[in-house]
Order: C-alpha cells, then sequence, then structure tokens
C-alpha cells in the first residue's frame, strides 16, 4: 500500500453482561468497528472515543487497552489510503443510538459472526488475528 492520506482511530467494544461486540451499518451499508478520522491536535484515544459516541451514542466506555492499527483503503468514493488505530472497550450498556447520520444503526453481535458481518477484509484480518489478545 502507498503513503497513508489519513488517520483513523476507533474501538472494538465488548459488552461485560452479554459478551457480545458492537458493530455499526454505514450509510453506504458495510458493517464495521465504530472509528472515524482524526482532528487537527487530537490524541488518537480521544479521536476513538469521540468517535464512538458519535456512532453510537456511548460515553461510559472503559478503556482496556491499545490494540494496534492497520492500513487500508476506506469506503470512500474515491477510496482514500488510511491507518486505523482500535483500542479495546467494555460496557455494560446495551441500548445505543447512533448520533451522526452517517451511520444507519448499530447493533451488537455474538464474537463468531463478527468476521462474517465486517466488510473489510482487513478488518476480518486484524480481528481474527487480535482474538485471543481481546478475549483477555
Amino acid at each position: 500500500m502507498k503513503k497513508t492520506t489519513a488517520t483513523s482511530a476507533g474501538g472494538i467494544i465488548i459488552n461485560t453482561k452479554s459478551k457480545k461486540i458492537l458493530l455499526v451499518k454505514q450509510y453506504i451499508g458495510n458493517w464495521s468497528f465504530p472509528k472515524g478520522h482524526q482532528e487537527k491536535d487530537e490524541e488518537l484515544l480521544d479521536t476513538a472515543q469521540r468517535e464512538i459516541f458519535e456512532e453510537t451514542g456511548l460515553n461510559n466506555l472503559k478503556v482496556i487497552k491499545t490494540l494496534g492499527s492497520f492500513d487500508r483503503l476506506s469506503s470512500n468514493t474515491p477510496p482514500e489510503e488510511k491507518t486505523i488505530h482500535l483500542f479495546l472497550f467494555e460496557t455494560n450498556t446495551k441500548k445505543t443510538r447512533p448520533i451522526t447520520t452517517d451511520i444507519k444503526r448499530s447493533k451488537w453481535f455474538k464474537i463468531k459472526k463478527i468476521p462474517k458481518k465486517l466488510h473489510h477484509d482487513e478488518d476480518k484480518k486484524f480481528f481474527t488475528e487480535n482474538l485471543e489478545n481481546i478475549l483477555r
């Protein structure tokens, strides 16, 4: 992949009660982890928390750890190259409500269904390769 032109941050959120993981359905129909573009002078964790709030309405998250990053193309037209940084979060809140109009809905899924739901192969690969780290 060429030089990255954008930086994105977000999270893999586990519900402490149901042990399910939250995904968001974008306006174009793709399921993904809640995430978004980093603003100027914003720390990655701040970006992740802001974007998660905008896309899910959740703001009572417990930060567990940094999971890492990976590069991929966005779903935008034209696609842009970006680096996605993901953090692991926990919450006991079940109800979500997207604030932004970019997200159609958010939904909790069983862990085994996550790879099948994710649209981008790079997202699936990151999740699968980090599953043991996510579940610790």
